[in-house]
């Protein structure tokens, strides 16, 4: 009597042969095309695998490239330990999470607000459509200039404003304070990037089927009930796909707050690529700098992990 075991066996050969050979019939199929792409694709992997690999050597080696006859001395993992048993690391940490967290939290709201707006019909709708594209359109280190003189203590616009209301007697330190600088990187990041969400989910509106609606209002449903029942469910993926995009981009920011508040005051606004470029760049410790961008690199794919997986999730609901 042939075992379960024997069975199970057999069962995995025959699997492996078949998947062998769908494999080798797939390659004598396609291998002209591959032969075309192997030239980028050994382009690609000089220019991103090998400066990936070569930082996550560096990580565990102690290299300071101000120092003579600077080379990379082996230390094992004392670089993470370090960085995750400092103050200053676990702040940035810290730091990177509520700026990724609060950006996309309020962007998300203000651009389905902004979306739900633009897919209504009024005269000059695509004027509007093409003026909220515009903060998009401008270079984040540009968009960093613009606020920094826009939060200026004594000459910038929006203290003007504020003390010509009277809703202030004084001028606010806004990229100075070290209880002010957060909100104001926080601010200058959902003026940017909101529009980017905006007009994802103004395209997924515009794919929604109309029957739901047309049902919806026969039935008696109001506006809030058909976006709470109909809207939102029908634009969960395309919202969930902005919103993962959007999560990313935030985490890797660097141009904005190296513009802004360099990090300051202190370390109150320092995120890990400002870190990163400061350690390596300006102190040139470069073993180190890995360290923190291999850090980054790994809490950033675990972050889309998480978030693809509950992007899965939600889909298939």
């Amino acid at each position: 009597m042939i075992s379960l075991r024997m069975f199970r066996s057999a069962t995995e050969r025959r699997g492996w042969a078949e998947t062998w050979r769908h494999l080798r019939n797939h390659w004598h199929k396609h291998r002209f095309y591959y032969a075309m792409i192997s030239p980028l694709m050994v382009i690609m992997l000089i220019l991103y695998a090998y400066p990936v690999l070569y930082s996550v050597y560096l990580s565990f080696t102690k290299f300071n490239y101000a120092e003579i006859d600077a080379v990379p001395t082996w230390i094992g993992i004392d670089n993470f330990i370090a960085f995750f048993q400092s103050k200053a690391g676990r702040q940035i940490i810290r730091n990177t999470f509520v700026f990724t967290f609060f950006v996309v939290a309020i962007e998300t709201l203000l651009g389905l607000l902004l979306a739900l707006a633009l897919n209504r019909s009024f005269r000059g709708k695509g004027v509007a459509r093409a003026l909220i594209l515009v903060p998009v359109m401008i270079a984040p280190v540009v968009v960093g200039y613009e606020w920094r003189w826009l939060f200026n203590d004594p000459y910038g616009l929006i203290n003007f404003a504020l003390v010509r209301l009277n809703i202030i007697d004084v001028p606010l330190s806004w990229i100075t304070s070290a209880n002010l600088s957060m909100p104001s990187l926080i601010i200058a990041d959902v003026w940017y990037a909101t529009p980017f969400i905006a007009i994802i989910l103004v395209g997924g509106l515009q794919a929604l089927p109309i029957e739901p609606y047309e049902s919806a209002m026969i039935d008696g449903a109001s506006t809030f009930q058909q976006f709470v029942y109909i809207t939102l469910p029908l634009l969960r993926p395309v919202l969930l796909a902005a919103l993962l995009i959007r999560t990313m981009d935030a985490f890797q920011t660097f141009d904005l707050v190296f513009i802004l508040t360099y990090g300051g005051p202190g370390n109150t606004t320092e995120v890990l690529n400002t870190f990163t470029y400061k350690t390596g760049f300006l102190f040139f410790k470069l073993g180190y700098a890995s360290t923190v961008a291999v850090t980054s690199l790994l809490l950033m794919i675990l972050l889309s992990l998480i978030l693809a997986r509950v992007v899965r999730q939600v889909a298939d609901i």
